[in-house]
């Protein structure tokens, strides 16, 4: 699975979304490309879908998925 970056934008008590295919909603974000950070791509990704320019980001977490990994 690729690391992805998702941007949770809130602004006045409401969260930005963004439509994608079969109109579904989502919080704006993508992969992570190799030569760029997580929050290089959560700006990049953000710009590239919604036109916003973020001047402050604050990382939140890292989500691992929901399945279980044996080892």
């Amino acid at each position: 699975m690729k690391d992805r970056a998702t941007v949770l934008c809130i602004r006045d008590g409401r969260v930005l979304l963004v439509a994608r295919e079969r109109a579904r909603w989502a919080l704006p974000g993508g992969r992570i490309r190799r030569d760029e950070t997580p929050a290089d791509a959560a700006r990049r990704e953000l710009e590239e879908e919604t036109g916003l320019v973020a001047t402050t980001l604050t990382y939140l977490f890292r989500f691992g998925g929901l399945g279980t990994h044996l080892t």
